[in-house]
């Protein structure tokens, strides 16, 4: 072998090392949810009282008192319909909402709910556009803040880890933000289209 082409060779190689060891800092750095003595998971709710999740376990939510676990099960062009569940598959996207706080959401083997969720849950940093790759669906992320709870339309956005984004078909032809939301267990929200 040449020594141009070795010292080439030997500068990708280090490269790649190096961009491995970042992204693995990267994910280090985030926030992962840690499982405690009694196989609990600990979810922190913010200030803004709502986020979305995914994790590497499924969970059960049923005795978590203060917190309710929902998937996205319609759009019909104005409203974005969320149905509470009690159990959630390992790897699903969720939304959650709760009073600030930690809360400790036991680990169980396996859930058979959320035959049907619009919510891509991310587990690892990823990248996710405003359409998917094939241009089938419309990505929107939660944005959550002191005036507003919506989705709004993602543009080259980072999904944190342990999160999710939702996605509908582009057919839909949705608006930049869904601000009406209804939840299943009669509470509906609308924040006039988001900001």
């Amino acid at each position: 072998m040449n020594r141009k082409v070795f010292a080439h060779l030997h500068t990708l190689i280090y490269a790649t090392l190096v961009s491995m060891l970042s992204i693995s800092l990267t994910a280090c750095d985030s926030e992962t949810p840690e499982t405690d003595n009694n196989n609990n998971i600990t979810i922190t709710i913010d200030q803004y009282g709502s986020r979305t999740y995914c994790g590497a376990s499924a969970l059960d939510f049923s005795e978590v008192e203060g917190l309710k676990a929902y998937v996205a099960t319609g759009y019909d062009g104005e409203t974005l319909t969320l149905t509470r569940i009690m159990t959630v598959k390992a790897g699903e996207g969720i939304l959650i909402k709760g009073s600030v706080g930690n809360y400790e959401v036991p680990v169980i083997e396996r859930s058979d709910e959320n035959a049907l969720n619009m919510f891509v849950g991310v587990q690892g940093r990823t990248t996710v556009y405003a359409q998917s790759q094939d241009g089938i669906y419309t990505n929107y992320y939660w944005t959550a803040d002191t005036m507003n709870d919506y989705f709004r339309l993602i543009s080259g956005s980072v999904v944190l880890d342990n999160s999710a984004y939702l996605q509908i078909p582009t057919a839909w032809e949705g608006p930049k933000a869904i601000s009406a939301l209804r939840f299943d267990d009669g509470e509906y929200a609308d924040t006039e289209n988001g900001k």
